[in-house]
């Protein structure tokens, strides 16, 4: 704000601020107290033009909004004679507020071996198994996030345990959980929280899940060998032998 103040010789002003957490300033004039440049309380003297000019601004803490983020995810296994690799795609879309960092649990038995996306500053896993994901600035509208993870087999027949990697801090999330077999055999037992659905060409099953927890308790046995085998035996009579 800014005003002319009273015709006189030597004028004063004094600006208090009606609330706690507001900093004052004056603009224009000298203060009485130079080394209290920004205070709820400011006092100085008016030049000859007569301006008075003060400006001011809150510094209570500001409210911070939630952020509402629901996520897509499609994963998918390959499960092989050793090792069951995971690959998570995750497709967020921020409805609200910018998201400075993702946090996402890793299964006990998956060990994280890449990280694909955009503007990824830097990734830590924690002891307890949750991936953050730092981003250079604060992600807003949407972002796509890829994992890749890795279950050991140890001996096969084996009866194994299949989650996904699980999204943290979202308000919902949607996703796909695919099964692919190679050189095994995969008897499902149970899909907890999946709905099977069609599964495209190539794979073994395919779900659809609205929640968490899902899972997926498979047998993994090694495909035994098949061999084949044609004999041809020629034999030739002679005089003294065969």
């Amino acid at each position: 704000i800014s005003f002319m103040g009273p015709p006189a010789p030597i004028a004063s002003v004094v600006a208090t601020a009606s609330t706690p957490g507001v900093e004052m300033e004056l603009m224009h004039g000298a203060l009485s107290d130079p080394e209290n440049k920004a205070a709820s309380r400011v006092r100085g003297f008016i030049g000859a033009d007569r301006l008075v000019a003060i400006r001011w601004q809150s510094k209570a803490a500001e409210v911070t909004r939630k952020s509402l983020v629901t996520v897509d995810t499609t994963a998918s296994a390959l499960i092989t004679p050793t090792v069951i690799k995971f690959t998570t795609d995750l497709h967020y879309e921020i409805l609200q507020a910018a998201v400075p960092r993702l946090t996402i649990a890793l299964p006990a038995t998956h060990a994280l071996t890449r990280i694909q996306g955009e503007q990824i500053r830097d990734w830590q896993v924690k002891p307890d198994g949750v991936l953050t994901i730092e981003f250079i600035k604060p992600v807003e509208k949407a972002c796509a996030v890829t994992l890749f993870s890795e279950q050991t087999v140890e001996t096969t027949p084996m009866a194994a345990t299949l989650v996904p990697p699980q999204p943290l801090e979202v308000e919902r999330e949607s996703g796909a959980f695919m099964l692919i077999a190679d050189d095994t055999t995969v008897e499902i037992d149970a899909a907890p929280g999946l709905r099977q659905v069609n599964a495209p060409a190539g794979a073994l099953a395919a779900y659809r899940f609205n929640g968490r927890p899902v899972s997926i308790q498979a047998r993994i046995q090694r495909t035994a060998p098949v061999l084949k085998l044609a004999d041809r035996v020629t034999a030739r009579l002679e005089e003294t032998r065969l």
